[in-house]
């Protein structure tokens, strides 16, 4: 039972920054920017190219600066399977 728990964890769940780097594209912003701007630390920065998760005060600081809503620069990746699962479970 503990092997199912551990491989449902390894599923490619997560979360996505692509749109914010296409916003500060068409912002014709860099990420210097973007950092100086939040006073973000250079590991945020490193977190948020490697798609990994962050404090939501960093993703509010980020909205707060460039003006948008949350949805605006991320979006959550949900494992194809794991859809699925749901759908079958409510029909």
């Amino acid at each position: 039972m503990v092997k199912i728990e551990e491989d449902k964890c390894k599923k490619k769940t997560g979360i996505t920054y692509k749109k914010l780097w296409i916003m500060l594209i068409q912002r014709d912003m860099m990420k210097k920017d973007l950092r100086e701007g939040c006073d973000l630390s250079t590991a945020s920065m490193a977190k948020l190219a490697k798609g990994r998760n962050i404090n939501t005060d960093i993703l509010v600081r980020i909205c707060n600066f460039l003006r948008c809503d949350i949805s605006d620069i991320c979006e959550v990746i949900l494992d194809d399977d794991e859809i699925g699962e749901h759908i079958s479970e409510d029909v």
